[in-house]
């Protein structure tokens, strides 16, 4: 958010106060905003997230079986979701 200018990072009480009375400041952050608001949308990512569930559906079961499943959203929405398995230990009893 910070670095597309979307937001409004401070570091204590008296920064964001000094920051929220630039009024131009946050009227051009406003605009970002609203020009970017479809990218904040759940349908602006639901083809990322059906193809990534797809993938999942398709892994064999013998692959996640004793596996720790990780998935890798990166902030960059244009790219791809990963994901990524690693056996894990039995638990034990």
């Amino acid at each position: 958010m910070q670095e597309g200018g979307l937001g409004v990072a401070f570091t204590d009480h008296e920064d964001l106060a000094h920051q929220l009375a630039d009024r131009t400041r946050l009227r051009a952050i406003g605009e970002r905003v609203w020009s970017e608001r479809g990218t904040f949308t759940f349908d602006a990512h639901a083809d990322r997230l059906v193809a990534f569930l797809r993938r999942i559906i398709r892994l064999p079961r013998a692959d996640m079986e004793g596996v720790a499943t990780a998935v890798r959203v990166p902030m960059d929405m244009a790219a791809p979701m990963s994901v990524t398995t690693e056996p894990i230990a039995a638990p034990h009893r």
